[in-house]
């Protein structure tokens, strides 16, 4: 576990100031020379929230300390602190704030250099200016870090704010394919009904005797799908808010998936249809999912596959009904172009508790639907 900046910056205080102790008793000097290295140590404590404070203290303290103890060298840790004070301005401060503050730096220093150059024997006023090329790299540094941060908390916030957009698009697509699915399954649930007051109906005029109970309860089977019927209509009204008829509308089944590939083939692309298995029996419902996913697959490869053949499979098992749709095309997204396309497979799969994966790899793209059919008629 990383420690806390906070933290990092007393470890940091501590570390100069052990060395500038060491440095003070190791060299000889006054030991008084202790408390201006203590006050550059105990700065460092603050570099971060607040770096053009502690740069001033640290470098007017080891100004005067180099200006006091000339002609001999200057303390080397509080030439440590300087450093690190102007890196923290670099890094806290906005890069035309911290120029100032460097040039104000590099300007007191060469004043200081400056005058003790005149005034004692033996000080070069080139010995100055490492100083002032270290603390100009120092800054350097430091606003470099900044802007690398500053560019990857944009990157976060960029990235942030699509996976939310990419959210947002994904509910909407769930909810507008959920509503194109329970309008297609309205009008096979309503067919269904139909029939069944229809062969109630029937059931009523051809029963023998009189029968009276179950003359009542065939009569009231009948009532009971027309009125339910009414109530569909009325649901679907509501579900097709884009305006269309609310009629009842033949939905797709498997038996209407030659007519589709021959639709997919007679725009170019070779397709083949194989059928494993011994065909079971299915629901209206089962057989609509099963159409549309392979007509998914088929426009996404036609859109954005660039293939020029595609292999579509169903595989029959007991309760169960498998669909594969391979292309030879490139790697590619159903969900393209729409933003809906493996939204709407997935949904369709999970309508049944089924699974589906899509893929790409060298030979091509391959869509891949499970459904197990419990409710299989």
């Amino acid at each position: 576990m990383m420690p806390s900046p906070r933290t990092r910056d007393l470890l940091l205080a501590l570390v100069v100031l052990v060395g500038s102790v060491v440095e003070v008793f190791g060299t000889g000097w006054p030991v008084w020379f202790v408390l201006p290295a203590a006050l550059a140590s105990i700065a460092l404590i603050w570099r971060c929230s607040a770096p053009i404070l502690v740069a001033a203290v640290i470098v007017v303290n080891a100004t005067l300390v180099a200006v006091v103890l000339a002609p001999a060298q200057g303390s080397f840790f509080g030439f440590v602190a300087m450093v690190i004070s102007l890196y923290s301005v670099g890094v806290y401060e906005s890069r035309q704030t911290g120029l100032k503050v460097l040039v104000v730096a590099i300007t007191a220093i060469a004043a200081a250099g400056l005058a003790t150059s005149a005034m004692v024997e033996g000080v070069n006023l080139g010995d100055w200016i490492p100083i002032g090329v270290w603390l100009s790299l120092a800054w350097i540094l430091g606003a470099e870090v900044r802007r690398s941060r500053m560019r990857n908390d944009q990157l976060r916030l960029l990235n942030q704010q699509l996976a939310d957009e990419r959210d947002v698009r994904a509910r909407e697509a769930v909810s507008v394919e959920r509503s194109r699915l329970a309008r297609e399954l309205h009008d096979v649930v309503a067919h269904n009904v139909s029939l069944m007051a229809v062969q109630a109906e029937g059931a009523g005029r051809v029963l023998e005797g009189d029968q009276a109970q179950v003359r009542a309860a065939l009569a009231a089977i009948a009532t009971t799908g027309r009125d339910t019927i009414e109530e569909l209509r009325r649901l679907l009204g509501i579900l097709r808010a884009d305006g269309a008829g609310t009629g009842l509308v033949p939905q797709p089944g498997l038996a209407d998936l030659e007519p589709l590939l021959d639709r997919v083939r007679s725009s170019g692309l070779a397709v083949d249809l194989t059928v494993t298995g011994e065909p079971i029996a299915l629901s209206a419902g089962a057989q609509l999912s099963a159409f549309r996913i392979v007509q998914e697959a088929l426009t996404n490869t036609l859109k954005h596959a660039d293939a020029s053949h595609v292999s579509v499979d169903l595989l029959y098992w007991p309760g169960a009904v498998e669909v594969r749709v391979a292309d030879n095309g490139h790697a590619h997204d159903p969900g393209v172009g729409t933003g809906q396309g493996l939204v709407g497979l997935r949904e369709r799969v999970a309508l049944y508790g089924g699974s589906l994966t899509a893929g790409g790899d060298l030979t091509g793209y391959t869509v891949h639907a499970f459904l197990p059919l419990g409710n299989a008629q």
